[in-house]
């Protein structure tokens, strides 16, 4: 068991667990590798007073986005065998096992960036994880359409985003017009 120390005007920990795959390089090795990232994120993080957790979730989460195992846009995947209701499942497992770890330690914010191999069903499985926890109320949602998410902790604004639907030269163009608000608010400003 990790032991944590009480937050006291902490830090915030971002788990950006995604470009999982799951379906395109074994099921059970990619749950094994969600474990083992969350198993290492905790423990080198036990030393710090936590007040928040982002847990990213999504943004090719799942290796394809049809029952013909294609992308959102057509394009044809080779897949690890499983069915897409088998990759379905073990994303699901996966990220509601590390949701379910972390919310004793602090509250956990999610939210879901779309992928370019999974927009449909990622956004369906941020979905259903939402509903499997919408009761806990310490466990909030920021699960829409949209192709970037935004965070505010403190004086750090953070942009998550996928990168396929966006030029890097244009990323603090739109970030700071998107998110003018936020922006204005905020010292420091991350991109994932």
């Amino acid at each position: 068991p990790i032991k944590h120390t009480k937050p006291k005007g902490g830090h915030l920990i971002i788990f950006n667990l995604t470009d999982l795959h799951f379906g395109g390089w074994g099921l059970e090795r990619a749950t094994e590798t969600v474990k083992h990232a969350l198993s290492d994120a905790l423990t080198r993080s036990s030393g710090y007073p936590i007040e928040k957790i982002l847990f990213v979730m999504g943004s090719d989460a799942l290796h394809t986005d049809t029952a013909g195992y294609t992308t959102t846009k057509g394009t044809q995947q080779v897949t690890d065998g499983s069915s897409w209701a088998e990759a379905f499942k073990a994303a699901q497992a996966a990220y509601t096992h590390c949701i379910a770890s972390l919310a004793p330690i602090a509250p956990v914010h999610c939210v879901h960036v779309s992928g370019n191999h999974d927009e449909l069903m990622s956004y369906a499985l941020a979905q259903t994880i939402e509903a499997t926890f919408s009761k806990a109320k310490t466990i909030t949602f920021d699960v829409d359409d949209t192709p970037r998410k935004y965070v505010r902790f403190g004086n750090s604004m953070m942009c998550f985003t996928h990168g396929d639907k966006i030029k890097p030269a244009d990323i603090p163009m739109i970030v700071s017009h998107e998110a003018a608000d936020m922006w204005g608010q905020t010292i420091y400003r991350h991109v994932y």
